[in-house]
Protein backbone atom coordinates (compact mmCIF):
# COMPACT_ATOMS: atom_id res chain seq x y z
CA UNK A 1 0.00 0.00 0.00
CA UNK A 2 1.36 3.39 -0.98
CA UNK A 3 1.49 5.86 1.93
CA UNK A 4 -0.44 9.10 1.61
CA UNK A 5 -3.17 10.74 3.63
CA UNK A 6 -6.08 9.52 5.72
CA UNK A 7 -9.25 11.64 5.33
CA UNK A 8 -12.08 11.47 7.88
CA UNK A 9 -15.14 13.67 8.22
CA UNK A 10 -17.96 14.42 10.66
CA UNK A 11 -21.18 16.33 10.01
CA UNK A 12 -23.25 18.17 12.64
CA UNK A 13 -26.49 20.15 12.32
CA UNK A 14 -26.57 23.73 13.63
CA UNK A 15 -29.25 24.13 16.34
CA UNK A 16 -29.07 27.85 17.14
CA UNK A 17 -27.79 31.22 15.94
CA UNK A 18 -27.90 32.76 12.47
CA UNK A 19 -26.96 29.47 10.76
CA UNK A 20 -29.89 27.33 12.04
CA UNK A 21 -30.65 24.63 9.49
CA UNK A 22 -27.07 24.53 8.23
CA UNK A 23 -24.58 21.70 8.54
CA UNK A 24 -21.07 21.96 9.94
CA UNK A 25 -18.65 19.70 8.08
CA UNK A 26 -15.32 18.94 9.76
CA UNK A 27 -12.71 17.28 7.57
CA UNK A 28 -9.58 15.84 9.23
CA UNK A 29 -6.54 14.94 7.14
CA UNK A 30 -3.62 12.96 8.60
CA UNK A 31 -0.34 12.45 6.80
CA UNK A 32 0.97 8.88 6.58
CA UNK A 33 3.92 9.95 4.42
CA UNK A 34 7.45 9.18 5.59
CA UNK A 35 8.73 12.62 4.54
CA UNK A 36 7.33 16.16 4.89
CA UNK A 37 4.76 17.42 2.40
CA UNK A 38 3.96 20.95 1.26
CA UNK A 39 0.29 21.75 0.68
CA UNK A 40 -0.36 23.61 -2.58
CA UNK A 41 -4.15 23.84 -2.33
CA UNK A 42 -7.07 22.65 -0.24
CA UNK A 43 -10.55 23.06 -1.76
CA UNK A 44 -14.11 21.98 -1.13
CA UNK A 45 -16.74 22.08 -3.88
CA UNK A 46 -20.21 21.68 -2.42
CA UNK A 47 -22.89 19.55 -4.07
CA UNK A 48 -26.37 20.83 -4.91
CA UNK A 49 -28.48 21.83 -2.90
CA UNK A 50 -25.74 23.40 -0.74
CA UNK A 51 -23.62 26.52 -0.68
CA UNK A 52 -20.76 26.82 1.77
CA UNK A 53 -19.79 29.79 3.82
CA UNK A 54 -16.04 30.17 4.23
CA UNK A 55 -14.77 30.00 7.79
CA UNK A 56 -11.50 31.23 9.21
CA UNK A 57 -10.19 27.66 8.91
CA UNK A 58 -11.18 26.96 5.30
CA UNK A 59 -11.01 29.74 2.76
CA UNK A 60 -11.21 27.94 -0.57
CA UNK A 61 -8.68 27.74 -3.38
CA UNK A 62 -5.45 28.40 -1.49
CA UNK A 63 -4.05 26.77 1.62
CA UNK A 64 -5.67 28.66 4.50
CA UNK A 65 -3.35 30.76 6.66
CA UNK A 66 -2.94 29.80 10.31
CA UNK A 67 -5.28 31.54 12.72
CA UNK A 68 -3.72 34.82 13.90
CA UNK A 69 -1.23 34.94 10.99
CA UNK A 70 -0.21 38.29 9.57
CA UNK A 71 -1.37 39.22 6.06
CA UNK A 72 0.70 37.52 3.39
CA UNK A 73 1.64 34.52 5.54
CA UNK A 74 0.26 31.09 4.74
CA UNK A 75 1.38 28.53 2.16
CA UNK A 76 5.00 29.61 2.39
CA UNK A 77 4.83 29.48 6.20
CA UNK A 78 4.22 26.60 8.56
CA UNK A 79 0.59 26.03 7.50
CA UNK A 80 1.70 24.81 4.06
CA UNK A 81 4.11 22.32 5.65
CA UNK A 82 2.82 18.93 6.81
CA UNK A 83 5.24 16.72 8.76
CA UNK A 84 4.80 12.93 8.95
CA UNK A 85 1.79 12.01 11.15
CA UNK A 86 0.57 15.65 11.29
CA UNK A 87 -3.18 16.29 11.28
CA UNK A 88 -5.01 19.25 9.72
CA UNK A 89 -8.68 20.04 10.28
CA UNK A 90 -10.88 22.11 7.97
CA UNK A 91 -14.36 23.41 8.80
CA UNK A 92 -17.10 24.22 6.31
CA UNK A 93 -20.58 25.57 7.04
CA UNK A 94 -22.97 24.12 4.47
CA UNK A 95 -26.17 26.07 3.96
CA UNK A 96 -29.02 24.42 2.06
CA UNK A 97 -30.05 26.52 -0.95
CA UNK A 98 -33.39 24.64 -1.00
CA UNK A 99 -35.45 22.70 1.50
CA UNK A 100 -33.79 19.35 2.15
CA UNK A 101 -35.92 16.30 1.36
CA UNK A 102 -37.03 14.22 4.34
CA UNK A 103 -36.00 11.47 4.46
CA UNK A 104 -32.67 12.19 2.83
CA UNK A 105 -31.45 10.29 -0.19
CA UNK A 106 -29.20 7.55 1.16
CA UNK A 107 -26.35 8.56 0.98
CA UNK A 108 -26.65 12.27 0.22
CA UNK A 109 -23.55 13.84 -1.38
CA UNK A 110 -22.31 16.99 0.39
CA UNK A 111 -19.39 17.80 -1.91
CA UNK A 112 -15.87 17.05 -3.12
CA UNK A 113 -12.80 17.67 -0.92
CA UNK A 114 -9.49 18.02 -2.76
CA UNK A 115 -5.94 18.55 -1.52
CA UNK A 116 -2.87 18.97 -3.76
CA UNK A 117 0.58 18.52 -2.22
CA UNK A 118 4.26 18.04 -3.07
CA UNK A 119 6.77 15.81 -1.34
CA UNK A 120 10.11 17.16 -0.17
CA UNK A 121 11.58 15.70 -3.41
CA UNK A 122 9.09 17.64 -5.56
CA UNK A 123 6.76 14.73 -6.40
CA UNK A 124 3.18 15.92 -6.77
CA UNK A 125 0.23 14.17 -5.14
CA UNK A 126 -3.49 14.69 -4.93
CA UNK A 127 -6.21 13.53 -2.56
CA UNK A 128 -9.84 13.63 -3.70
CA UNK A 129 -12.62 12.55 -1.40
CA UNK A 130 -16.35 12.62 -2.04
CA UNK A 131 -18.05 13.57 1.22
CA UNK A 132 -21.46 11.98 1.80
CA UNK A 133 -23.98 12.20 4.63
CA UNK A 134 -25.74 8.91 5.39
CA UNK A 135 -28.29 10.44 7.79
CA UNK A 136 -28.97 14.04 8.72
CA UNK A 137 -27.55 14.49 12.22
CA UNK A 138 -29.86 15.85 14.91
CA UNK A 139 -28.97 19.35 16.11
CA UNK A 140 -26.75 19.42 19.19
CA UNK A 141 -28.40 21.25 22.06
CA UNK A 142 -25.54 21.94 24.47
CA UNK A 143 -25.98 24.44 27.24
CA UNK A 144 -23.33 27.03 27.82
CA UNK A 145 -22.09 27.28 31.38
Amino acid sequence: MKPGFSVKHETRAVAHGPSVGSLVLEVSVQSSLHTPAFLESVTFAEAAPFTHAPTSCATGAAVPPPLGAAAGEGAAGTEGFLAPSDVRQYLYILQPSAVLPVPLADPMPLGQFEMVWRSSLGERGQVQETIECVALPAPSRRRRS
